[in-house]
């Protein structure tokens, strides 16, 4: 796959710039710079290591950008019904995101809850 993507930029006149790929599969190196030790990059939006685990900060953006939807959304005239039909189509959208990304284990959610 690696080797067809190279041909068609070669084609279209672009390279692959490897200080912007990084990646923790040493199949890949040619194309990509190697991670190595605990560096981290981003993903989707989430601050992962090398070896593809987000990082504490990541669900700690998660829970930020959350709060601050559900905050927003309470300083608008909705009613009742619309308020929590936009908190589920806005805010909770925003974890289904990154539900699959950053593992949330019930505690995890326990503290969403708290917060």
């Amino acid at each position: 796959m690696t080797g067809k993507a190279k041909e068609f930029l070669e084609v279209i006149g672009l390279e692959i710039n490897k200080e912007k790929s990084p990646t923790n599969d040493t199949f890949c190196e040619d194309t990509a710079t190697l991670l190595e030790g605990v560096s981290v990059y981003k993903y989707l939006g989430i601050i992962e290591d090398s070896r593809g685990i987000p990082t504490r900060s990541s669900f700690e953006e998660v829970q930020r950008k959350l709060i601050s939807r559900v905050e927003r959304l309470c300083h608008t005239r909705l009613n009742a019904k619309n308020l929590f039909s936009a908190i589920n189509q806005h805010a909770i959208s925003l974890i289904n995101y990154h539900i699959g990304i950053v593992r949330l284990e019930p505690a995890g959610f326990s503290k969403l809850d708290d917060a």
